[in-house]
């Protein structure tokens, strides 16, 4: 045998020892166990509580531990939480999904039969790089946060001086007055010539003053109490934080302020301890009788969630008194609770648990000798009336709150619906209660209903439906601006230069003093741009000229017509409508949706379904009506590159040992993915890119070096290629 095929041995042997190193090395892993667990005791724990809560899922996992003997403080949970949450909430929905006993007790024995596997890992004695990386930038962002507010708190100290000194020239003009029983008093007159009185006391603290200007200032601009400790530490007359926290305890003495008695964190205060101050200032003005006529009130209460940051869902309760000015504004509504909650059923009932008791008991109100009957009304976003009322979602058959309509009828304007009578398709209050209880939730009334509201005090709130055509309008827009800039949906770069409608349109909305641009979307990696809110589609609407923004579109007549259309629409819901009004809003409306409801899929743009804003006008007038106020299009996850083929590739002909990295990391993509982790499937990815492509090139040197010597061998005779023995050359 000659140097040539010996050579060739030991690459191969070389190489077969590197890929058995380097996969065990990469696979080995000492705290990485598998936790056998049996399906069946899986479901027992989900029909215990609800399966889709963090907290409840923590409560499955520490009965599974107590019950094989595992530590859990010892275990690396978020992870674990992950991946149960993802199996629990497929073996949740195969249970909804059956259809009659004999299909569950089929499922529940097939439950019995089979287990899983639970991975979880024991936690490291040192910290992880992702967990560092995390709290670094943890630290960043309060650090940046405290930088702007520090560079902010220049403009809020001279606001602070200009209002201390607008009360000082007040107060020494006030002076000036008549001294009465209680002090300095001033006679002013309002407009209609009213007399009034202001009267301040004889012994003033001028150090109180301060401080509650200060506090003023303070919580109007949203000082963190670390900026204004800062800011009082360099401005010598500031009162101290310690004055201010002072301050605001003995503030909030006089405020009946309530912890929430359930599981949830929160903050409530008696809705009839509000109500009675309230009534007790409509009686003193002769003004707002009409109100309380006949000695009743009417209360809407209503609830909004929202999220602070990713993960923390708050829930604000508000309740306004009906025909009061500015009731259905942000003055006319009474904040009585604020709830840390995700928007679900179960955890809106525990989380409601003392304000629900409170609406359902209270019928009648006693005021300085006067008896007042209270009728509840309920208003909300679409998915919060929903939930309380105990209808399934907007992707359900029945999802409509007000009347049993299907979601094929739903566009059919021919057909009428009553959201009062019953006979023509209403809900009611009962029925919901009645069908709730039955297994088969028909209707989808799948709750019962946690206000003893009926349905026809149940207020639609005009707002979210505005919001909703006016984004599908503006979305539709966006995609023709797209067009026009040959900009693709998947786009990774954004240029003003290039892309000029686009720019245009940015310019216009900025003209308009809205914060608005393109941008690149870090995990995306996509040409993005945020919603719009409702006072800023109300800005855009009244003033965009589309002939400027799409010159020369075939069909801009068409959507100029739409466009001013809607806004007549959205006009006439401006005050109390008559029936007359009533009925001519109606017959506008089905006009309207007669006509550009049945348009084609081409009306603003040439696509039939444009990837990154749905389809056309026409088919979103089909989709059921989402209930947040700002709709988003697409909130999946964006797609992730595994990298699978060319790790193959790499395996098969290039380099065993990362050829099998990147297989194994190419798999965890496809894990994380469908597990939720967005962050962990890019890292997967990069990494699985990073490995093909070392291999890649690894491979190939190592075939460039076998050449080249295999060349050398045949130039210098020790290797004959005409011969078909082997042999030694020898002078």
């Amino acid at each position: 045998m000659d140097n040539s095929a010996h050579f060739s041995k030991a690459c191969l042997l070389f190489t077969f020892l590197l890929s058995l190193v380097t996969a065990v090395l990469h696979f080995e892993n000492p705290n990485e166990v598998y936790l056998p667990v049996n399906n069946h005791y899986l479901y027992q724990l989900i029909k215990t509580s609800d399966p889709l809560a963090e907290n409840n899922i923590k409560y499955m996992i520490q009965a599974i531990f107590d019950k094989h003997g595992v530590i859990y403080d010892k275990v690396n949970t978020p992870p674990l939480i992950k991946r149960l949450s993802f199996k629990v909430k497929n073996l949740y929905h195969k249970v909804k999904k059956c259809k009659g006993g004999k299909q569950l007790r089929k499922l529940i024995a097939e439950m019995k039969a089979s287990t899983y596997d639970l991975k979880f890992t024991y936690k490291s004695d040192s910290p992880r790089k992702r967990k560092l990386q995390d709290d670094l930038e943890e630290e960043r962002k309060r650090r940046r946060l405290t930088e702007c507010e520090l560079q902010s708190i220049k403009t809020e100290v001279n606001d602070l001086q200009q209002v201390n000194t607008v009360l000082c020239l007040q107060l020494e003009r006030c002076k000036d007055g008549k001294k009465g029983k209680r002090g300095m008093a001033k006679v002013l007159k309002d407009e209609q010539g009213k007399e009034i009185h202001l009267s301040f006391e004889e012994q003033l603290d001028d150090d109180r003053c301060e401080t509650d200007r200060a506090l003023y200032i303070k919580d109007k601009f949203n000082v963190s109490r670390r900026a204004y400790h800062e800011l009082a530490q360099s401005c010598s007359n500031l009162p101290k934080q310690s004055v201010i926290s002072k301050r605001v305890k003995e503030l909030n003495r006089h405020f009946n302020v309530k912890e929430l008695s359930g599981k949830f964190e929160g903050v409530f205060q008696s809705i009839e301890e509000r109500l009675a101050i309230k009534l007790k200032q409509i009686i003193s003005d002769p003004l707002k009788q009409d109100i309380i006529n006949d000695h009743k009130v009417k209360i809407k209460i209503s609830g909004d969630g929202t999220r602070i940051g990713k993960r923390i869902h708050v829930l604000n309760f508000v309740f306004s008194i009906i025909g009061q000015q500015g009731c259905s504004g942000e003055k006319g509504s009474y904040l009585v609770g604020i709830i840390k909650v995700p928007e679900k059923y179960e955890s809106l009932k525990e989380g409601l648990k003392d304000i629900i008791e409170e609406v359902n008991n209270l019928k009648e109100i006693t005021v300085d000798d006067n008896i007042f009957q209270v009728e509840f009304y309920l208003g909300g976003d679409l998915k919060f009336l929903n939930l309380v009322m105990g209808i399934d979602g907007f992707s359900a058959k029945n999802s409509c709150l007000w009347c049993k309509c299907p979601a094929k009828e739903r566009f059919n304007t021919e057909k009428q619906w009553s959201m009062s009578d019953t006979r023509f398709g209403a809900r009611s209050l009962e029925e919901i209660i009645k069908f709730s209880k039955q297994k088969s939730n028909k209707f989808n009334c799948s709750h019962v209903p946690l206000f003893n509201i009926p349905t026809t005090h149940v207020v639609p709130d005009t707002l979210h439906l505005f919001l909703r055509i006016a984004d599908q309008l503006i979305g539709h827009l966006l995609t023709e601006l797209r067009k026009r800039d040959n900009l693709a949906a998947t786009s990774i770069t954004y240029s003003s230069d290039k892309c000029l409608n686009m720019a245009k349109f940015e310019r216009f909305v900025q003209s308009l003093n809205i914060e608005w641009q393109f941008y690149v979307n870090k995990d995306s990696k996509r040409v993005c741009s945020r919603d719009f809110t409702g006072p800023e589609h109300w800005k855009i609407f009244s003033t965009i000229n589309l002939a400027d923004i799409i010159p020369g579109h075939p069909k801009l007549s068409l959507i100029i017509e739409l466009w001013s259309n809607f806004i007549d629409l959205i006009m006439m819901l401006k005050g109390p409508l008559s029936h007359e009004e009533i009925s001519e809003f109606q017959k506008k409306a089905k006009a309207e949706h007669q006509q550009f409801g049945n348009e084609t899929e081409r009306l603003l743009t040439s696509e039939k379904d444009s990837p990154e804003y749905g389809a056309s006008v026409g088919r979103h007038m089909q989709q059921p009506v989402q209930s947040q106020a700002i709709v988003r299009v697409n909130n999946s996850m964006p797609y992730i590159k595994d990298y699978f083929g060319l790790a193959l590739f790499v395996t098969l002909c290039c380099c065993l040992p990362f050829g099998i990295v990147a297989l194994v990391k190419s798999n965890e993509v496809k894990t994380r993915v469908a597990s939720g982790d967005q962050q962990g499937a890019l890292e997967a990815s990069a990494s699985a890119k990073m490995w093909s492509y070392a291999g890649w090139t690894f491979g190939l040197i190592i075939y460039v070096i076998v050449t080249v010597l295999q060349i050398v061998l045949i130039s210098n005779g020790y290797y004959d290629i005409n011969n078909d023995y082997d042999y030694y050359s020898y002078e």
